[in-house]
């Protein structure tokens, strides 16, 4: 049996976690997370419309998850989005979040972006792969932009680029810089993976006396991958585990992570016969 699980935690800087991360079995295994901007008000409310809505656009396309058009669901969930807003008195600015959907069907894995984060894969050769996807001055492209044309034009003035980075262990490193509303899908092969997991930007903020934290030694505590008990790990809650395990080292040496970090995933069990 497959598992999923997610983990969640506050950064060090914020009052309010502005991050919201649910995973789930129904209507089928998913793990969808929001990242909310921190200069918008009331974008952890945000953030949890983003993430409860997407898992409603699922139950609705429940016939047609292996192709679903990026831009509709976009369209869907931030459209009703602003309805769930104003109804609970909220500006629709709160919407400013980011927002990454991943669901698992029976011959693929889909994740889809809308904004900045990561997707970590464990092959199964055991190397790790990683997709950063991050825009120019840290402004992601957010969902809300397509609520108001004045912001999305401003946006779109000052020419805000997108760039991915896709890492191997190993050192392979490759970098594309693309339009800032570039439709983000990824489809991965279950039987090519042992694990695929999301995750906000937080893994990114790491820092100790000024010095920042390389996000591969994050991942690779996250993942558990160097540890001879790796195997005994992936039962149950075993993101929160492996996280609050590795957050407790990394912060004895003396780190910290300043922004909220929300990481989830798949634990894929393959046959041996």
């Amino acid at each position: 049996m497959n598992n999923y699980d997610s983990f969640l935690e506050i950064g060090s800087q914020h009052k309010i976690c502005e991050d919201f991360i649910t995973s789930g079995q129904y209507p089928v295994p998913h793990v969808i997370l929001s990242d909310g901007c921190s200069s918008s008000k009331d974008s952890n409310c945000g953030a949890m419309i983003l993430t409860r809505l997407a898992k409603q656009y699922l139950k609705f396309k429940i016939t047609e998850l292996n192709n679903i058009n990026y831009e509709n669901m976009g369209k869907w969930i931030i459209c009703n989005a602003e309805t769930t807003a104003r109804q609970l008195g909220l500006n629709p600015t709160c919407l400013d979040a980011t927002l990454i959907i991943s669901f698992m069907l029976p011959k693929l894995i889909h994740v889809y972006i809308y904004g900045d984060g990561y997707i970590i894969r464990v092959n199964k050769h055991e190397e790790i792969e990683s997709t950063q996807i991050c825009f120019s001055d840290n402004a992601p492209y957010y969902l809300s932009y397509n609520l108001d044309f004045l912001r999305k034009k401003a946006y779109s003035d000052i020419k805000h680029m997108m760039t991915i980075q896709y890492k191997k262990s190993g050192g392979l490193n490759i970098t594309d810089e693309l339009s800032y509303d570039e439709p983000l899908h990824y489809s991965f092969l279950p039987g090519f993976y042992k694990e695929i997991y999301i995750s906000s930007d937080g893994i990114d903020s790491f820092v100790r006396n000024g010095i920042k934290l390389p996000t591969e030694n994050i991942i690779n505590n996250f993942l558990n991958i160097n540890k001879e008990n790796r195997d005994k790990t992936t039962k149950g809650v075993f993101i929160q585990r492996r996280c609050r395990s590795a957050i407790k080292t990394i912060r004895k040496e003396g780190w910290d992570h300043y922004d909220d970090i929300s990481f989830g995933g798949f634990q894929l069990c393959h046959n041996t016969t």
